[in-house]
């Protein structure tokens, strides 16, 4: 996966990286040690950050600590690789020494927002998205009312709009209407470029039309001489 013309890819298990410019290869970062892995899969270019899923573990020095399949990041270096968020938080299993994790699948890249298929083993395999951080890594939606699943597939980004697939008790596997995935920017405004009392702000809002602008009139609470703000 080419992120700004560093190569990234999986090798030996783990996540490894080559400049353009590079003689050799480099390791990235070892997520497992021993005869455990990182396994990284679904190398994902979102701006100038990789997004994966790989398993942790890693036992010295002290306990085992082990997370499941969950989303990770990397800026190619080994401190800027890191878990984005554990989705499921269960002990180590006691069957493969790995705990269960989301298993984050169909990673996409929607103007620069990652969208992905996981289960937090509370609301099924659901949509979710992430911008890069703990915080922003939430459910998208819950197309089920329950804790099944509706296993979101085929998950393709296009014109700021997610088409996919997905199951309902009703009808099984149905392809979904577009899902609008934009998000607007905040409003901002443009301060009169002069002294004459028709010069009025800007008060322009981007929506998934573009952006639309209103002129802004302001009131006069003293007097009440001129109208409120009118968009």
């Amino acid at each position: 996966t080419n992120v700004n013309g560093k190569l990234f890819y999986r090798a030996s298990g783990e996540l490894w990286s080559r400049n353009s410019s590079a003689v050799t290869p480099s390791m990235v970062k070892e997520l497992g040690e021993g005869g455990w892995e990182g396994a990284p899969l679904s190398l994902t270019a979102v701006g100038s950050t990789l997004f994966f899923t790989a398993v942790y573990a890693w036992a010295t020095p002290g306990p085992k600590v082990s997370i499941g399949r969950e989303l990770w990041k990397s800026d190619g270096t080994a401190a800027g690789t890191v878990l984005v968020k554990d989705l499921v938080d269960i002990p180590v299993s006691t069957y493969n020494d790995y705990a269960w994790g989301s298993s984050p699948v169909n990673l996409v890249n929607n103007n620069g927002t990652l969208f992905f298929s996981a289960n937090d083993g509370v609301n099924g395999q659901e949509l979710w998205m992430s911008d890069g951080t703990t915080a922003g890594t939430t459910l998208f939606t819950d197309l089920t009312s329950d804790s099944g699943s509706s296993d979101p597939q085929n998950i393709t980004a296009i014109g700021g709009r997610l088409y996919l697939t997905a199951m309902s008790e009703a009808k099984g596997r149905e392809p979904l209407t577009a899902i609008d995935v934009f998000t607007p920017a905040a409003p901002t405004i443009t301060a009169p470029s002069g002294t004459t009392p028709s010069k009025r702000p800007t008060f322009t809002w981007t929506t998934s039309a573009g952006a639309v602008s209103y002129d802004v009139f302001i009131k006069n609470n003293a007097t009440g001489a001129n109208p409120q703000v009118t968009l």
